[in-house]
């Protein structure tokens, strides 16, 4: 059976995070809320509960998305790491989704440290909250409406 259109997001972004040095097949996984010292650097994709909308025979999507980073900080400043992996995580999802013909609109809606760690704690965990707009045909989760429009260079005109 084929994916549906919120699977294939979610693959999609996947790919995206794989961008990201420290991140691979190995450690990225969905789902997954805990994370063995051995496993980290391990970053963790939580697709959540969507809205929805139905307008013209369309179904327009909201799904929120949190992508949740764990890493041992070493000789790093617990800090300076958390705000070097929020970064890099907003960067690649915004940047790699923007041209995502499966979306409408893809948006950091918030994110951080939820929890410091104490001092004989060895990892830090950062969360990113992303919305991620598509819009499907009424009742077929697996056809899209929605294409990105084609932006046309003038100077190649």
């Amino acid at each position: 059976m084929a994916d549906s259109i919120r699977e294939l997001i979610i693959q999609d972004l996947v790919t995206e995070l794989k961008k990201i040095v420290r991140y691979d097949d190995a450690n990225i996984v969905r789902g997954k809320t805990f994370f063995r010292t051995a496993e980290l650097p391990g970053l963790a994709i939580f697709p959540g509960k969507e809205e929805s909308v139905k307008a013209y025979g369309q179904q327009r999507n909201t799904m929120p998305v949190e992508v949740s980073a764990a890493a041992i900080s070493g000789t790093t400043n617990c800090s300076v790491l958390a705000e070097t992996i929020q970064a890099e995580i907003e960067k690649c999802v915004i940047g790699g989704m923007s041209g995502n013909s499966r979306i409408e609109s893809c948006a950091y809606t918030g994110g951080g440290v939820d929890d410091w760690p104490d001092a004989g704690d060895q990892a830090i965990t950062v969360t990113c909250v992303f919305s991620i707009v598509y819009t499907t045909i009424f009742g077929d989760p697996y056809s899209i409406t929605y294409t990105a429009p084609v932006v046309v260079d003038d100077d190649e005109t």
